[in-house]
This record gives C-alpha cells, structure tokens and sequence, in this order.
C-alpha cells in the first residue's frame, strides 16, 4: 500500500497521468472547475490530491474499498469526503455527479462492468467519466469500450499514458 503513496508514484500521476486527462478535458472543451467530482477507488488519496490540484471542484467524494486505503488518505488534511465503499453498487443519489475519475482501479474489480453502471446511475447527463486501465486478462480495452457504450456514454477520447500498456480514456454520459 505505501508503494502507491510513494514520490514516484507521486510524480507519476501529476506529470503523466493527471496531465493527459487534463489535455484530453482541455481539447473537449470541458471544464471541471467548480463541478462535483469523484475519485473512485482513491487508494491513499495521493491522485486525489493531484485532482484537486488540477481541477478545482467545489466538492470532491473519494473511496476505496480498503480501509487502510481510506486511514491513510484522511492523514492527508484533503478537503474531502473519504468514505469506504464498493464501486459495483455505493450508497449515493443517482444524478449527483459531474465526473467520476477511475484511475487503475476497474481491473481490480470483480464484475468491474457493475462499476462502469453504478459510474452511469452517479453521473448527471453530460457528466464525464475518466478511466485509466491496463489491458489485462481480467480486464481488456475492448471489453471496457462495449461496456461503457452499453451504459449510455460516448468515448470522447483516448490516449495511451504509458504506450500499448495503460490507457486514459474520456467518456461522456448521453
């Protein structure tokens, strides 16, 4: 668990990852300042941070599924609500987010095509899902492209963040 709240992995996110998803939100024309976002499967909340840093929301929800994960998180002082749960089915009002930011946590998830719906029921018309995720056995881009279509978004866009091994894609909610 520490090695994700390490200074690589720090500088990682900040200088690679946040910055492509901020470039792919920048060429759709899409502002998150002042929306209410989500960062799903948070993990200690170091890309939390990031996404605060990067995209000024008036609210940010993150959790985790791991309760270490979420202890650690709140030692960060984050303007946050950190809460622990399951993203296959969360204890939240249908409609009551901007974005949802899925960083390397689907292909952990069983069942992870429920996360993808939950994301869909979360997310106001318009709203914007962002997912990073390596091709896998358990997890495969195609399948995620299906998936995400299935549940009423479009791919706005997608970019390799670490070339033909993980890849960021943006979705919108129709």
């Amino acid at each position: 668990m520490r090695a994700l709240d390490s200074s690589w992995r720090g500088w990682f996110l900040k200088n690679q990852e946040i910055r492509i998803m901020r470039k792919m939100l920048r060429n759709a024309g899409i502002s998150l300042e002042g929306k209410v976002i989500m960062d799903a499967g948070c993990g200690s909340g170091l890309g939390t941070k990031y996404l605060l840093e990067a995209l000024a929301p008036s609210k940010m929800i993150a959790f985790d599924y791991m309760p270490e994960q979420i202890a650690l998180a709140k030692t960060k002082g984050l303007p946050v609500d950190f809460y622990v749960g399951d993203m296959r089915r969360l204890d939240l009002p249908d409609n009551c987010l901007d974005a949802c930011f899925a960083i390397t946590v689907l292909h952990h998830i069983p069942d992870w095509p429920k996360a993808v719906k939950e994301a869909a029921r979360l997310l106001r018309k318009g709203g914007i899902f962002v997912v990073e995720e390596p091709q896998e056995d358990t997890f495969g881009w195609a399948k995620f492209e299906a998936a995400v279509k299935a549940n009423g978004f479009e791919i706005l866009d997608m970019r390799y963040s670490v070339p033909f091994v993980m890849r960021s894609y943006l979705c919108r909610k129709l």
